[in-house]
């Protein structure tokens, strides 16, 4: 056996499908109030215009964050400075 015990794994296992259910809960609660219009108005130019939206906006937020936030993160690790306690506290 491994450095488990057998109980242990059944409370791993217990707080996995809690876990589980708590993800999937939104999900299937969201499936269970949709129309049978709903295919329709997803292909509906307000939301293809709203995807389109996402998926332009995505991708530039996660570039403009990885671009400061990388080296932000480079510096406040590296280095000590005179306000780095604050700058730490804004970041977060």
């Amino acid at each position: 056996m491994t450095w488990l015990g057998r109980r242990d794994h059944w409370v791993f296992a217990a707080l996995g499908a809690v876990l589980l259910g708590y993800f999937l809960f939104p999900f299937v609660a969201f499936l269970g109030r949709t129309t049978a219009s709903a295919p329709a108005e997803a292909v509906s130019p307000t939301a293809r215009e709203a995807a389109v939206n996402s998926l332009v906006t995505a991708p530039v937020a996660t570039a403009v964050a990885t671009v400061f936030g990388v080296p932000l993160a480079y510096t406040l690790a590296r280095t000590s400075f005179r306000g780095k306690r604050l700058v730490e506290a804004l970041v977060v």
